[in-house]
Parts: C-alpha cells; structure tokens; sequence
C-alpha cells in the first residue's frame, strides 16, 4: 500500500468522526457562547463545496470524506436552529453558499477548488476571532479540534503527493486556530479545576 492510498485512508477516516464530539457538546451544552454560529454556518458550506469538488475531480476518498464530514455539521446546524442560535439570515447565507457552490462547479472544477480550499476562512477565522477575542471556549469541544488539525495535517501532506493544492491550503488556517482553542480549553480547564472544591480544599 502506497503512502498516498494510506494518507487518503487516515484522512478519510479522521474526515468522518471529527466533527461528531462537537456535535455532541453542542446537543448536550446548554452553555454555547464560545461557539461561532458563523463558523458553524461555514463548516457546513465548506463541507458542501468539498462534495462538490471531490466528485467533480473523481477523488473516491476526498468524496467519501467530505459526504461523512458533511452529517455532523448539519446535525450540528440543526440543533442551532432549534435553539433559536441560528436566525433566518443565517439560513439565508446558507441558502446563497450552496448557490455559490453549484454555480462554481458548473464553471469548473479549479474554481470549486478554489473556492473549497479558501472556505476554510468561512468557519477558522470566524471561530479563531471569536475565541481570541472573548477568550471564551464555553460549547467548543477541543476533541473535534485535535481530529482537525491531525485531519487537516493528512490531507495537506496527501495533497502535496498528489499535487493537489485545494487539500494543501486549508492548514495555514486551520492549525493555528486548533492550536488556540486548545490552548484556552487546557487553561480554562485548569482554572476550573484550582476554583473547584476538592482544589480549594487541597491549597487549604
């Protein structure tokens, strides 16, 4: 088995469960301030243009990746929308993304490349503004985060190998900003745990 047929394995595999811990924690969390709807919105738009993408190139693991990659965030979008997190304006940005999407895949496969490997701005920096602004990760799961930049690591290493630069692209984003929410998620963890009572009582 070639490295390539193994990067595309990995990267299928991690493309399919990343996204799942923040699906749970965001069914599960009533508290979901940190979490950026727009980044959520843009998860779920870069997922689709993927799709687009993959079929349009015949990639059968990028395919199969990004079809997986894409239930999470919808379910995710469905829990937002039934708590009134994502409002009719969201919607209609989605509306216009998938638009965006078909439109470009009429036109192209390079341009849906492009555009699926820019979209990573949809939901990084988003979600990296958010966090580093407010220092909040409250309803971020730093599990999906992890699977995210390891995910994204593989396909940039599988894009190198196959020349194909879309799959390349997403890590500029991508690492620093799982770098930075994991950061604050360890820090926010241990400040938790010095205000919790077994600290207290273990610094009286």
């Amino acid at each position: 088995m070639t490295t390539s047929l193994l990067l595309a394995w990995f990267g299928t595999l991690l493309g399919l469960i990343r996204t799942i811990p923040q699906l749970l924690v965001t069914r599960r969390e009533q508290n979901l301030s940190g979490l950026s709807v727009i980044g959520c919105l843009g998860v779920l738009v870069s997922m689709l243009w993927w799709c687009i993408y993959a079929f349009l190139v015949g990639d059968i693991f990028l395919a199969v990746s990004s079809i997986g990659a894409t239930i999470p965030p919808l379910l995710i979008w469905g829990v937002l929308s039934r708590k009134r997190l994502a409002t009719t304006t969201h919607q209609a940005y989605l509306v216009v993304g998938i638009a965006v999407g078909v439109v470009s895949g009429f036109i192209g496969f390079n341009v849906v490349g492009l555009l699926a490997s820019t979209s990573t701005v949809l939901y990084a920096v988003p979600q990296f503004w958010r966090v580093a602004k407010t220092r909040n990760v409250q309803g971020i799961s730093a599990a999906t985060w992890v699977l995210t930049g390891i995910n994204t690591s593989v396909w940039a290493a599988y894009g190198v190998r196959e020349d194909l630069l879309p799959t390349v692209l997403p890590a500029l984003l991508l690492l620093p900003t799982a770098f930075l929410i994991l950061v604050l998620k360890v820090s926010d963890h241990r400040h938790a745990g010095m205000n919790s009572p077994h600290a207290v009582n273990a610094h009286l």
